[in-house]
C-alpha cells in the first residue's frame, strides 16, 4: 500500500517523470486504482439521491431507480469504450496520421466502419462486436505504446478517486455552487494532466494532442450509440453511461 501511494504522490507532484517511467510500474498498482474507483464510485452511487444540482438530475434525464448491477455494467461499458476505441483510435491516428492526407484517409475510413450501420439501420450488434477487433488489429505492432496510454488513462482516475468524495459531500448538503466549483476544478485537472502526461510520454504538440483526443472522443460516441441501437442493454445502463 504505501508503494501505491508513492506512485500516486509521484504521479500529482512530478507527472513528467511519472510518464517517463510508467512502464516500470507494475500493472497491478493499475488494477488497484481500478478497483479503488469503482468501489468509492459505486458506493456514492448508490448513497446519492441524484437530485443534485436539479438540472442534473436522474429523474431529469429519465433514469429510473436504477438496479446496483445496472451502475456496476455502466463503470465497465465506460472502461471498454476508453481502453478498446478512444485508446486504440488515438493511438492509430500518432501512428500512422504521418501527414495530413493519412489523417483523413485513415479517419475517413473508421467514420465509415462506425457510420455504416447507423445509416442502414442494421448490423449494431455484429459492429459493436467486430469494431475493437478491427481497431486493435490496426494497432497491434504498436501495442507497447497502447498500453502506456492505457496506463496513463488508467492513473487519470486517481483525480476522480480525490474529488468524487468532495462532490458527493457538495451533493448530499445541496450546496450548488460548492459543487460546481469542485465539478469545474475536478474537470480542468484531469485536462491538464492529461496533456502533461500524454504530451510527455508520445512527444506530441498541444494542438496534436487535443485534436486527436476530439477525434477519439468522437468515436468513442458513435460507439457508445452503436450499443445503444443495439438493444443489449436496459435504457438505464445506456443513460448512465451517457450520465
Amino acid at each position: 500500500m504505501k508503494k501505491y501511494l508513492k506512485y500516486s504522490l509521484n504521479f500529482i507532484k512530478k507527472p513528467v517523470s511519472y510518464a517517463e517511467n510508467i512502464n516500470q510500474i507494475e500493472n497491478v498498482f493499475f488494477v488497484f486504482i481500478i478497483a479503488l474507483y469503482i468501489f468509492i464510485r459505486f458506493s456514492f452511487d448508490l448513497f446519492s439521491p441524484h437530485d443534485f444540482p436539479p438540472e442534473l438530475s436522474f429523474e431529469k434525464v429519465g433514469i429510473v431507480s436504477p438496479e446496483y448491477w445496472e451502475f456496476l455494467i455502466s463503470y465497465i461499458l465506460t472502461f471498454f469504450i476508453s481502453f478498446s476505441v478512444f485508446s486504440t483510435t488515438f493511438m492509430i491516428n500518432i501512428n500512422h496520421s504521418t501527414n495530413f492526407l493519412k489523417f483523413l484517409t485513415i479517419n475517413f475510413l473508421l467514420f465509415s466502419l462506425f457510420l455504416y450501420p447507423l445509416l442502414t439501420k442494421s448490423f449494431f450488434l455484429l459492429f459493436t462486436i467486430i469494431i475493437p477487433f478491427i481497431l486493435f488489429f490496426i494497432i497491434r505492432k504498436a501495442m507497447d505504446d497502447l498500453i502506456s496510454f492505457m496506463k496513463i488513462f488508467i492513473t487519470l482516475y486517481i483525480i476522480g478517486i480525490i474529488f468524487e468524495p468532495l462532490l458527493f459531500i457538495a451533493e448530499y448538503f445541496k450546496i450548488e455552487t460548492l459543487f460546481m466549483v469542485i465539478y469545474l476544478i475536478f474537470s480542468l485537472t484531469t485536462i491538464i494532466y492529461y496533456i502533461k502526461l500524454i504530451k510527455t510520454k508520445f512527444d506530441l504538440s498541444i494542438n496534436k494532442l487535443l485534436f486527436y483526443s476530439l477525434v477519439s472522443y468522437f468515436f468513442s460516441f458513435l460507439y457508445g450509440l452503436l450499443l445503444h441501437k443495439a438493444n443489449i442493454f436496459t435504457s438505464n445502463i445506456t443513460k448512465l453511461l451517457i450520465y
